[in-house]
């Protein structure tokens, strides 16, 4: 084989190579931007330090919009600092997965988010 032709083949494999990993970026991408949940209002419940902790999700455009927390029986003053703190953070990160519990609150913040799990999960728009 020629010096010429073994150039052009490697040129060639360089290119092939560079081809495939810009697919593989771009259908990583695709995934980022596409909906992860359907829309809608999805209600459900987690355990809390005192009973059952539940919420309602609210979904528009793919996103996580809106967080309430409908009913509950924890300690008032404890419990707004945990919802407060872990809403604000699901919806920002649009996940519940590795959201930090609030110190002197942990099992309040343990309920709420598996609450919301619970009504994401509902929400997947992986059928």
């Amino acid at each position: 084989m020629s010096r010429s032709h073994s150039k052009k083949l490697s040129y060639k494999r360089f290119l092939v190579s560079w081809a495939c990993l810009c697919l593989v970026l771009l259908s990583h991408i695709l995934a980022i931007a596409s909906p992860v949940y359907r829309d809608g209002a999805y209600r459900s419940t987690g355990d809390g330090l005192f009973g059952e902790i539940e919420v309602e999700v609210l979904i528009d455009g793919g996103q996580i919009t809106d967080i309430v927390v409908v009913n509950h029986q924890e300690t008032p003053t404890i419990a707004q600092a945990a919802f407060r703190k872990v809403i604000a953070q699901v919806v920002e990160e649009q996940t519940c997965e590795n959201v930090d519990t609030v110190t002197g609150a942990t099992g309040t913040s343990k309920g709420v988010i598996e609450a919301i799990a619970n009504a994401l999960a509902q929400a997947s728009a992986q059928e």
